[in-house]
C-alpha cells in the first residue's frame, strides 16, 4: 500500500488520547477525517470500536473514569464477572491443571495492574507455583491455592481502583515488600508516605 507516494506497511490498533474538555470534540472529529482522507475505516460513530468523547470510558477492558479532575482506573464489571465465575467453578471441583493456573494468573495479573498499588500482586504466588509444578503432581488444591482462590474471588468483589496522578506531586511513596510463602499463607508489610508528609508511615501486615 502507498499514502504520498510512500510505501506502508503499519497497522494501527486500541488508539486513545486525553483531551481538553474545550477541544475534545475537535481532536475526535479531525481524528475521524483525517483517518477517512487516507482510507483508514473506524467504523460508525457512537460504536464500540469508534466510541464518542466520553468522561467515563472502556478500554481494554477496564473502565477509565475522568471525573472531578481525577483519572481512575479499574477492571470492566464484566470481566471480574466472568474470573469470579471461573474461580468459583474451581473451588467447586477442587482441581486446578498446571495449564489452567497459568492462564488464570495472567488473567489475575492484567486484574491486579488496574488495582490500586497492583493489589493483590503476593497472591498469584501460589497460581505460579502449580502452573510449573512437574505434571505427575496432583492437581488438586491445596491448602494455599485454595486459600488463594477465595482470596481473589473475595477481593475481585471490593477491589480498589487505581487513581492515575496528574503530576508526580499528587503521587504517594509505597514500599511493599513481600515474605516468603509457608504452610499456606503469603506474608506482606506496606509502608506508605502521603504526598507532603514524608515522615508519616503506615505499615500493614496481612
Amino acid at each position: 500500500r502507498k499514502l504520498f507516494f510512500l510505501p506502508i506497511s503499519h497497522y494501527s490498533d486500541d488508539n486513545y488520547c486525553f483531551e481538553k474538555k474545550l477541544v475534545v470534540m475537535s481532536g475526535w472529529t479531525s481524528w475521524r477525517d483525517i483517518n477517512a482522507i487516507i482510507g483508514w475505516e473506524l467504523g460508525e460513530a457512537g460504536e464500540e470500536k469508534f466510541p464518542l468523547p466520553a468522561a467515563i470510558m472502556k478500554l481494554l477492558g477496564t473502565i477509565l473514569s475522568f471525573l472531578e479532575g481525577t483519572i481512575t482506573i479499574s477492571i470492566d464489571p464484566d470481566k471480574i464477572e466472568n474470573i469470579s465465575d471461573y474461580i468459583r467453578k474451581v473451588i467447586k471441583n477442587n482441581t486446578l491443571h498446571p495449564g489452567d493456573a497459568g492462564q488464570l494468573a495472567g488473567k489475575l495479573q492484567f486484574v491486579s495492574n488496574a488495582f490500586a498499588g497492583q493489589f493483590g500482586k503476593h497472591f498469584l504466588r501460589p497460581l505460579v507455583c502449580r502452573q510449573y509444578q512437574p505434571h505427575f503432581w496432583s492437581t488438586k488444591l491445596n491448602h494455599s491455592l485454595s486459600n488463594c482462590l477465595h482470596w481473589w474471588r473475595k477481593m475481585l468483589k471490593i477491589h480498589p481502583p487505581r487513581p492515575l496522578p496528574l503530576s508526580r506531586n499528587m503521587r504517594p511513596r509505597l514500599v511493599d515488600f513481600g515474605d516468603g510463602e509457608g504452610s499456606g499463607s503469603i506474608g506482606a508489610m506496606a509502608f506508605f508516605f502521603p504526598p507532603g508528609a514524608e515522615k508519616h508511615l503506615r505499615s500493614k501486615a496481612f
